[in-house]
């Protein structure tokens, strides 16, 4: 009898596998094909709504970016050039 419920038991592991890999793989299938092209459109519309309402801002915003990674590449040839000064002392 215990061979039986071992294998009554296996019998029922891999129908609930079974079944549940064939839900994911449709769940999968569904938000790839739908869900997630209005979730992209969604986070695209929210992003210009942000950058709209925003809109006086966005000048000095791009200007800060620039000046940022202007002085940030001023810093690193300044760091390679104090770099390159110490290989050659030591």
């Amino acid at each position: 009898m215990p061979q039986l419920n071992l294998v009554a038991w296996l019998s029922s592991w891999l129908c609930w596998h079974l079944s549940f890999l064939w839900a994911s793989r449709r769940i999968a299938n569904f938000t790839q094909i739908v869900t997630l092209p209005f979730m992209a459109l969604g986070y695209i519309v929210m992003a210009l709504i942000v950058v709209f309402l925003n809109l006086d801002k966005v000048p000095a915003s791009f200007g800060l970016i620039f000046s940022d990674a202007i002085f940030t590449a001023q810093a690193g040839v300044f760091g390679q050039a104090i770099g390159g000064g110490v290989k050659r002392w030591v």
